[in-house]
């Protein structure tokens, strides 16, 4: 209350009872919430009648109260915690004995998206690994190899710390350059010594014919191994509708036609192989005879290389292949990522799109969301200004009231004097 009341008895004796509107608001909203609290549904008895449930939680008071009244709340919230815990057992058991239902189609869906993004990630995973293993595997050589040279003795005076680091780090790296070019020289010394020579030796015909088999063999078995079997996913597809599947069913009758094939080269590939052994080994069984006499070749001829010079440099050349057969593999994969990628971005944005309510219905493009940031900017500023403006004329209109109750208690104030 106003300290100029013309009448300072009542104002003293009312200032305790009277408050500004916004708390008065407050203390009513605060008791309405309460009362709401305590007001909420539960079996009328005598005890939520006699001491709700919210005041039995409630901390006992500092006062002691002994005598008839503190056994009866001590009895009352021993009563209301045995409920409570009835209450929990008969929800626990109603839990345990509950069957459970079957999960629906539409709640396997993000597993199953799991299943097939795991699948992913391992083919991924074997890709890589592969790819790894075909860069540090040096071709098969049929050289023996040369022994590493003893590593040097750590006496006292060398260091210990990072610097001993950087020069092992130094000595491993200079160790596996050496390695390398021992390798290519090793390569280029066998393959002069096998165009140079007039008749490959037998071991190193034998060596690579076993090698060129094994490298046939193996890629025979990895062109085998992308083909897709029958009924490998048939139990993933089934639950899916048919327009979320990952890939299309191949023919079987275009799969049986390419395993076919294969099969055959396989076959024949396998059968020129046995018989160049069975050859290599009726030409290493027969008496060794001097060779007859023959002219010299003239100087100017040139002898074209044959099978036999060949099969030397087949292990390195099937090694490119088949590294460059994972890499265009690796390209592809990646690609289908690539393109999987952009279509969940544009589905993505598709969405929010849709789910926004400042664009309208069927627009997509960054130029949508311009606009409709700016138009949402122009609102905004819009608004403000409004609030501003009304805030202002709230500030006048109080302003104008202050000046007209100064004056009233002006006119009191004269009105009291002359009295």
């Amino acid at each position: 209350m106003s300290s100029d009341f013309p009448l300072p008895a009542v104002a003293s004796a009312l200032q305790p009872y009277i408050n500004p509107r916004p708390l008065t608001a407050h203390i009513r909203r605060t008791l309405t919430a309460h009362l709401a609290a305590q007001l909420s549904p539960q079996p009328i008895s005598h005890l939520s009648l006699t001491v709700p449930p919210p005041s039995l939680d409630a901390p006992s008071p500092n006062i002691p109260t002994p005598g008839l009244y503190t056994e009866y709340i001590t009895a009352l919230r021993a009563q209301h915690a045995a409920q409570s815990h009835l209450s929990a057992l008969r929800s626990s058991l109603a839990d345990l004995t509950s069957t459970p239902s079957p999960a629906p189609a539409a709640d396997l869906r993000p597993y199953i998206s799991l299943l097939h993004r795991r699948r992913a990630h391992a083919k991924l995973a074997g890709i890589t690994t592969a790819l790894t293993t075909l860069l540090d595997t040096p071709p098969p050589d049929p050289a023996p190899t040369v022994p590493a040279p003893h590593p040097p003795i750590i006496t006292e005076t060398q260091p210990t710390s990072a610097h001993a680091a950087d020069l092992t780090h130094t000595l491993k790296r200079s160790l596996l350059t050496t390695r390398t070019s021992l390798a290519d020289a090793q390569s280029t010394l066998s393959a002069a010594t096998t165009l140079n020579a007039a008749t490959p030796s037998t071991k190193a015909q034998v060596l690579a014919l076993r090698d060129a088999r094994d490298a046939l063999i193996a890629w025979v078995e990895s062109e085998l191994a992308r083909i897709p079997e029958e009924g490998e996913e048939d139990g993933d597809v089934s639950i899916l509708p048919a327009d979320e599947t990952a890939e299309p069913v191949p023919d079987n009758e275009a799969v049986s036609k390419r395993v076919a094939e294969l099969y055959a080269s396989y076959i024949a590939a396998r059968q020129a192989l046995l018989n160049t052994l069975a050859e290599v080994r009726v030409r290493s069984t027969r008496p060794v005879s001097p060779p007859p006499p023959t002219a010299a070749p003239a100087p100017a001829a040139a002898r074209a290389p044959g099978p036999a010079d060949l099969l030397p440099f087949l292990p390195p050349l099937l090694h490119a292949h088949r590294a460059a057969g994972a890499l265009a593999e690796s390209t592809s994969y990646l690609r289908r990522q690539l393109g999987v990628g952009r279509e969940e971005l544009a589905g993505t944005v598709q969405r929010l799109a849709g789910e926004s309510y400042l664009l309208s219905p069927g627009e997509v493009g960054i130029g949508a969301w311009a606009r409709a940031a700016d138009e949402s900017s122009v609102k905004m500023e819009g608004f403000v200004k409004e609030q501003i403006a009304g805030g202002r004329e709230s500030v006048r209109v109080g302003k104008e009231a202050v000046r007209r109750m100064r004056e009233v208690n002006g006119g009191v104030g004269g009105l009291r004097g002359e009295y």
